[in-house]
C-alpha cells in the first residue's frame, strides 16, 4: 500500500532532497518559511504566490503562535500540581476563547463559577471569534460567551476528571480522550474541537499516549487532502461517520506517517501523526487556492 500511495503521488529526483512528494514537498516549504521568518529574514520568505499570500498552519501545529502563547503564558502557570481534569478544563478556556490572552483575563479556574467568568468577559474588549474557532450556539438564544460558559464549559466541568483520568489509564489513550469529549453537547459536534482540546492537554500535561502516533482524528480538510493524493473526487466521504470511512482515512494517514522518512529531510522537525493530519488539511488548502479558491484567510507581512 505504500508503493501504491508513491506512486499516486508521482515522486521525482529534485536537488533538495531526494525524492518529491505533493504533501512532503509543501511540508518542507512550509517549514521553511517558518525557520526564515524565526530567523529574521525580510518576507516573503518563499518564492511560493500562495504560500507567500495565504495563512498555512505551521508543519507541527506546536510551533504555531496561538499554541505557544498558551503553553507559555496560560497553560504552563497552572499545570504544575493540577490534576489532569482541571489542565483538560483549562485547555478547553484557552481553545474555546481562542488565545492566551482572553484565557489569562479569565484566569486559571479550580473552583468553576460560569456567571461570573461571563460578567469578567463583558469587560474583556472586542471579544472576537477567529473563523478556525467559531463555536455555534445550537440555535439556542444567548451570545456565544454565554453559551460557551454554561453549555460548552459547565459539562465539561463535572466530566473532567473522569474523561483525563480515564483516558490516561495505560489501556486507554487519546483516541478515548476525544471520544469522551466529543460526548459533550457543547464540544462534540463534528470533533474539531474535541481534538483541538485534547491536543493540548497532550503538549501541557506531556503525556505520551499508547496511540499517540496510531490514532488522529481524520476531519474533513485532512480527507480531501487524502482523496487529492488518491485521485478520488475531492468531496468523497469527507463527512461519513461510517466506520469504514473513518479507518479507511485514518490508515491512509498512517501510511503517510510511515512514509515520511522517505521524503523528508534527515535533520527535519520531529513529527508526530497528527502533524500529518494537519498538514493534509493544509495541503488540501493549497491545492484549492491553486485552482482558482479563494483563501479564507491571508498573511499580512
Amino acid at each position: 500500500m505504500l508503493d501504491d500511495i508513491a506512486t499516486l503521488a508521482a515522486p521525482r529526483l529534485t536537488t533538495n532532497h531526494a525524492l518529491s512528494h505533493p504533501l512532503f514537498d509543501y511540508m518542507i516549504e512550509r517549514e521553511k518559511i517558518r525557520q526564515r521568518k524565526e530567523a529574521g529574514q525580510p518576507w516573503p520568505w518563499t518564492d511560493d504566490p500562495i504560500l507567500q499570500e495565504g495563512r498555512f498552519t505551521n508543519v507541527r501545529r506546536s510551533d504555531d503562535k496561538t499554541t505557544r502563547e498558551l503553553m507559555a503564558n496560560f497553560y504552563g502557570p497552572h499545570v504544575a500540581g493540577a490534576r489532569p481534569g482541571d489542565v483538560l478544563f483549562n485547555c478547553a478556556i484557552g481553545r474555546l476563547f481562542h488565545g492566551a490572552d482572553v484565557a489569562c483575563h479569565i484566569g486559571g479556574q479550580t473552583d468553576w463559577d460560569p456567571e461570573a467568568t461571563i460578567a469578567r468577559l463583558r469587560t474583556w474588549p472586542g471579544l472576537k471569534w477567529p473563523s478556525a474557532y467559531i463555536v455555534g450556539t445550537n440555535g439556542e438564544s444567548g451570545d456565544k460567551a454565554e453559551y460557551i460558559c454554561r453549555k460548552a464549559l459547565t459539562p465539561l466541568w463535572h466530566a473532567r476528571h473522569r474523561i483525563a483520568e480515564n483516558a490516561m489509564l495505560p489501556c486507554y489513550g487519546w483516541e478515548y480522550l476525544c471520544g469522551g469529549l466529543r460526548e459533550l453537547k457543547g464540544i462534540g459536534g463534528t470533533g474539531f474541537m474535541a481534538k483541538e482540546l485534547a491536543q493540548d492537554f497532550i503538549l501541557a500535561t506531556g503525556w505520551k499516549p499508547r496511540d499517540l502516533n496510531t490514532f488522529t482524528p481524520v476531519g474533513p480538510g485532512a480527507r480531501r487532502g487524502l482523496n487529492r493524493l488518491h485521485g478520488r473526487r475531492v468531496d468523497e466521504d469527507i463527512k461519513s461517520s461510517s466506520r469504514s470511512a473513518e479507518y479507511r482515512f485514518l490508515k491512509q494517514t498512517r501510511e503517510l506517517f510511515e512514509m515520511r522518512q522517505r521524503y523528508l529531510p534527515h535533520d527535519f522537525v520531529e513529527l508526530q501523526l497528527h502533524d500529518i493530519q494537519f498538514c493534509l488539511c493544509e495541503y488540501d488548502k493549497l491545492e484549492r487556492a491553486r485552482e482558482g479558491g479563494k483563501l479564507k484567510r491571508r498573511y499580512a507581512a
